[in-house]
C-alpha cells in the first residue's frame, strides 16, 4: 500500500508527462488510423489527468494521501 501513497503524493511528477505524451501519440495514431492504439493513449491521458485532478483538489501532497487513507479506513 505505501507504493500507492507513494504514486498519488507524487502524482504531477508523471502525470504531467506522461499525459502529454499519450496525448500525443494518441493524435499520431489516430492519424495513421490505428484506432484502437490512439483510444488506449486517450484511455491512459484521461487516467493521467483524473490523477492529477484528484491532487489538486484533494490538496496536494500530503492532504490527498491523508484523504486516501480516509478512504480506505471507511471501507
Amino acid at each position: 500500500m505505501d507504493i500507492v501513497y507513494f504514486i498519488i503524493k507524487h502524482t504531477p511528477y508523471w502525470a504531467v508527462p506522461f499525459g502529454m505524451i499519450s496525448a500525443e501519440f494518441s493524435y499520431i495514431y489516430w492519424l495513421k488510423s490505428f484506432k484502437k492504439v490512439s483510444v488506449t493513449f486517450f484511455v491512459f491521458g484521461v487516467f493521467c489527468f483524473i490523477s492529477l485532478l484528484y491532487y489538486l483538489i484533494g490538496g496536494g501532497p500530503d492532504a490527498a494521501v491523508d484523504n486516501l487513507i480516509w478512504f480506505f479506513h471507511q471501507i
